[in-house]
C-alpha cells in the first residue's frame, strides 16, 4: 500500500503506483489525457510535480516521471500475466476527490478491494474486484506474489465488470512528445453575441501545442443577420476566428478553473441590406482579435476585442460541452 499514490490533473483524481526506485509512477492513460504535467500525492499528504513520460493508449497505460519521488517503496511488475481464477487486490481511491471528511473520514482513499481474475486478454484483464472512478490507474496486485499484474482502467455495464490494462516489465509505451498535446472539441460550442444584438452559433476545435498553449479554430453561422441588415441597412458579424491562447490553471481541484489570454485573426463580415430590392450583399475581411478567457465546468467564456475598419468592437463568446478527445 505504501507504493500507492494519488494522481491528479486539472481537478480529476485517479490512482497510481510507484514502480521504480527512480520515482516512476504507473497509472492509466485516460487519467493524464489532459496534458503533460501531473500532481502526485503520497499517503502522508506530501505532493510532488510529475511529467508524463510515456503512453500506451491501446492498453490504457501511462508512465509518469517524478524526480522528487525516489527511493520509495515500489511494486514489482509481474513477468507473466495472471492465470484465470487468481485472487487479486485492486488498490485505489474509490470516488476520487475531495479528501473524505465527516462520516467518510479515513475511508475511500488508499483502500483495497479483493476479487479474482475472470479472463485475460491481449490488452486487458477482467476482474471481479470492485472498481470505481477513483480506482482508475491503480494497481491490480496478485495475492499470491504481491506483484502488479494490471492497471485499473474501466467498468462495463450495470453488473460492474472491471477491466485493467495488462502490463509487463518490458512494456514502456511511446514517448510523450515534448511539443505534443491533446485535442478538444466543443460540438455545440461557439455562440457569440454581436454588436447588433444578434448571435452566431457554431463549433470549436482546439489543439494544445503544449500543456497551456492552445490553437483554437471557431466556425460560426450568423443568425438573423440578413433580417438585421434589411432593417438597419447594415449588420456586422464574426463568422469565425483562429486564435493562439495561453491558459493558466488557477484552481486544480474540482471544479478546475483556468484563466487565459488569446490573440489571432477573426473573419469579420459586413452585410448590407437593400430594402427596395429586398436583398443583401456581404463582404468578409480578416481582422486582428485579442482578449481574455475564463474556463471551467466544460465551458469557456471569452471577452474579445475585434479591430475592425470602424474601430475596436467588443465580442462575447461562449463555448460549451468542451471535451478532450485524446493525446497526440
Amino acid at each position: 500500500m505504501d507504493s500507492l499514490v494519488v494522481v491528479s490533473q486539472d481537478g480529476h483524481t485517479c490512482a497510481g503506483s510507484v514502480v521504480t526506485d527512480g520515482g516512476e509512477v504507473l497509472t492509466a492513460y485516460h487519467c493524464v489525457v489532459g496534458g503533460r504535467r501531473v500532481w502526485i500525492e503520497e499517503r502522508d499528504g506530501v505532493r510532488h510535480r510529475g511529467w508524463v513520460a510515456r503512453l500506451d493508449k491501446r492498453r490504457d497505460l501511462a508512465w509518469v516521471h517524478v524526480p522528487t519521488l525516489v527511493d520509495r517503496p515500489t511494486l514489482v511488475i509481474a513477468e507473466q500475466p495472471p492465470e484465470q481464477g487468481t485472487t487479486v487486490w485492486a488498490l485505489g481511491h474509490p470516488c476520487g476527490s475531495p479528501v473524505p471528511s465527516g462520516f467518510f473520514a479515513g475511508t475511500l482513499r488508499f483502500s483495497a478491494s479483493q476479487g479474482v481474475v475472470s479472463a485475460v486478454g491481449d490488452s486487458a484483464i477482467q476482474t471481479t474486484a470492485p472498481l470505481n472512478p477513483g480506482n482508475s490507474g491503480g494497481p491490480l496486485v496478485s495475492d499470491d506474489t504481491g506483484e502488479l499484474v494490471g492497471v485499473a482502467s474501466r467498468v462495463l455495464g450495470r453488473d460492474g465488470i472491471g477491466l485493467a490494462g495488462r502490463v509487463g516489465p518490458d512494456d514502456r509505451g511511446r514517448r510523450y512528445n515534448m511539443w505534443g498535446g491533446h485535442f478538444a472539441v466543443a460540438p455545440v460550442g461557439f455562440s457569440q453575441r454581436e454588436d447588433n444584438g444578434g448571435f452566431s452559433l457554431g463549433g470549436r476545435l482546439g489543439v494544445s501545442l503544449r500543456d497551456r498553449l492552445w490553437l483554437r479554430a471557431d466556425v460560426a453561422l450568423p443568425i438573423g443577420v440578413r433580417w438585421d441588415a434589411l432593417q438597419a441597412g447594415s449588420s456586422t458579424v464574426t463568422t469565425g476566428q483562429v486564435t493562439l491562447s495561453l491558459d493558466q490553471p488557477v484552481l486544480r481541484r474540482k471544479p478546475a478553473i483556468s484563466v487565459g489570454v488569446h490573440g489571432g485573426v477573426a473573419l469579420y463580415r459586413t452585410v448590407t441590406g437593400d430594402v427596395a430590392r429586398v436583398r443583401v450583399t456581404g463582404q468578409s475581411d480578416p481582422v486582428p482579435v485579442v482578449g481574455g478567457a475564463l474556463s471551467g465546468f466544460g465551458m469557456r467564456l471569452e471577452v474579445s476585442g475585434v479591430y475592425t475598419p470602424d474601430g475596436l468592437q467588443p465580442r462575447l463568446g461562449i463555448s460549451v460541452l468542451e471535451r478532450t478527445l485524446g493525446v497526440w
